[in-house]
């Protein structure tokens, strides 16, 4: 991780992250497995893999993954998941590792 980014918050909702994975140029909208390990409701969201890092059921949450230019145009809409967009199953989630957090 090369900086660190305030949380994306809608009123009374969960906070979202902008973040970029290092093999990708597009900064992405999603939750933060770290935050949902606090949470002892939604904690069964994350999965563990076994190369260690955390990989979030963002189906299971009834949210998907979005591209920053997505949030800007749709806001918190742009993660929520709808029936024509299939669940993904598990994404990794690889902020401590694998992602930087976006500076823009």
């Amino acid at each position: 991780m090369q900086s660190s980014r305030p949380s994306l918050r809608p009123t009374g909702g969960d906070s979202f992250y902008r973040f970029r994975y290092l093999w990708s140029e597009t900064v992405q909208v999603g939750v933060m497995a770290q935050d949902l390990l606090n949470d002892p409701v939604r904690r069964g969201a994350v999965i563990l893999q076994p190369d260690g890092y955390y990989a979030v059921d963002y189906a299971s949450l009834g949210l998907r993954m979005a591209s920053f230019a997505e949030w800007q145009a749709s806001g918190p809409a742009s993660v929520q998941l709808n029936a024509t967009q299939p669940p993904a199953g598990p994404m990794p989630v690889k902020h401590t590792r694998g992602a930087v957090f976006a500076d823009h």
